[in-house]
């Protein structure tokens, strides 16, 4: 009768133990709700764009990751599809702290609270909007705090690429910390900044170099754009002798150095590894930096460079695109195949990265193939088939492309799908006659397989 009685009880104690936290959720979520915007952000001089969140800190000020405002001209906040011009303030990148001023309307700051009160084990709740989705939360529990106080925070809550810049919330609802960034090949290794840090970078007085850094900028991007590169470089020389602490001016000086090429990539490699040294979680320098090795040939050091890229920017596709092509290049094709997907899976409208998916997805293809084994050989059809399918995507997206029309329609014809073949190469007859007879030149080889 005891037994019977403990299991009667402990029925609904789960159940209401469950209710509480379901309820707690929900809870946090309506109180957060109103201090929570996305931030999209867009570079004129490439055409890119990208989505973080932010949080309302006050009437007219968001905090959010300084890497999500990198390289912006343009910089949006609200909540959808109320979005409104903002202007970037204070920040620092070694916190990865920024600033944005807006007109906010009727969106409320949240209220904070303190990471003094964390332990290992409470419960907290991150609220973002991962991916450009709507507005989601995700609850878990502080796994460590790290570092002195204020602590960055571990947590299990799950953290999305578009989730940075994001809130991460205490039981009760109060502000404690900003979400940034997941350790790739770690499980639930999610981090949020502390909230101490956000008075920290608000307070922080305006100096003199706060004001000529954004004005070397303007100078910069203005000279870059107009094509003066030797002028570039020399107002970014002048920057980083002018601010040497200054990440972005290393950031600059490289671009204008690459823009030359030649012995001046050498110097263009070690300004990025300087800034480097100051701002290890800038991506960006990340990113170009393997440009740069990409260039020199240097394949096992660009792969080195796009991966701490990546990692600290999961939600470019750009990164995964670059990884996997130069990890195809060193024979990695299984490797190569993964980031790529990543890629395409980031931006279905990344017509190089699906391209660059087909090909090494043929170059697995063929390995397989040549096991000679049946098993094996049904298998390489299958990958062939996915090989097609993403040549066939980069064709769609840019039909004038040369090599996307060619590398399409030599895919088609060594998978034996001739007529496909013809038809493409008369397709674009009319408006690529070069292309078209190139790829009928290959039709009408003597020993290939649509002789």
């Amino acid at each position: 009768m005891e037994m019977t009685t403990r299991r009667f009880l402990l029925g609904p104690l789960l159940v209401l133990a469950s209710c509480s936290a379901f309820a707690d959720a929900a809870s946090v979520y309506q109180r957060a709700m109103p201090s929570i915007v996305i931030i999209e952000t867009t570079n004129r001089a490439n055409g890119m764009s990208r989505q973080g969140s932010g949080v309302v800190v006050d009437g007219s000020t968001v905090v959010t990751n300084c890497h999500v405002l990198e390289n912006a001209d343009e910089i949006l906040v609200g909540q959808p599809p109320n979005l409104v011009s903002g202007t970037r303030d204070r920040g620092s990148i070694q916190k990865d702290i920024c600033l944005v001023r807006a007109v906010l309307g009727d969106l409320q700051p949240a209220t904070r609270g303190s990471t003094a009160t964390l332990r290992v084990g409470s419960a907290v709740y991150a609220v973002g909007a991962p991916r450009g989705m709507s507005f989601t939360l995700t609850d878990g529990i502080v796994s460590q705090l790290r570092g002195e106080p204020p602590p960055i925070i571990q947590t299990t809550a799950a953290i999305s690429p578009g989730s940075s810049g994001g809130g991460l919330f205490d039981e009760d609802g109060n502000l404690v910390g900003i979400t940034t960034f997941i350790i790739e090949g770690g499980q639930s290794l999610n981090f949020a900044l502390p909230v101490e840090w956000i008075d920290e970078v608000a307070t922080s007085e305006r100096t003199p170099a706060d004001a000529t850094s954004t004005d070397y900028r303007r100078r910069f991007v203005d000279a870059y754009r107009a094509g003066n590169r030797q002028s570039a470089i020399d107002i970014a020389r002048s920057w980083v002798t002018a601010f040497p602490n200054d990440a972005e001016s290393y950031y600059r000086l490289g671009l204008g150095l690459v823009s030359v090429g030649g012995e001046a990539l050498v110097e263009a490699i070690e300004a990025y590894n300087e800034g480097l040294k100051i701002a290890p979680g800038y991506a960006p320098l990340w990113f170009q930096l393997g440009l740069v090795y990409s260039r020199e040939q240097e394949q096992f050091l660009a792969i080195a460079a796009y991966k701490e890229s990546a990692r600290l920017d999961p939600g470019s596709s750009e990164n995964w695109m670059m990884l996997g092509s130069e990890q195809t290049l060193t024979g990695d094709v299984d490797s190569g195949v993964e980031s790529l997907e990543r890629a395409v899976a980031l931006d279905a409208t990344n017509a190089s990265a699906w391209h660059l998916l087909g090909l090494a997805q043929h170059q697995v293809y063929l390995k397989v193939f040549r096991s000679n084994s049946y098993r094996q050989s049904r298998e390489a059809d299958a990958v062939e088939a996915a090989a097609i399918s993403a040549l066939r995507m980069a064709f769609e997206q840019e039909p004038r492309n040369t090599r996307y029309v060619l590398d399409f329609g030599y895919a088609l014809s060594g998978n034996g799908q001739c007529d496909e073949a013809r038809d493409l190469a008369a397709k674009i007859k009319t408006e690529d006659p070069v292309t078209s007879l190139a790829l009928e030149a290959h039709l009408s080889r003597e020993l290939g397989p649509c002789r």
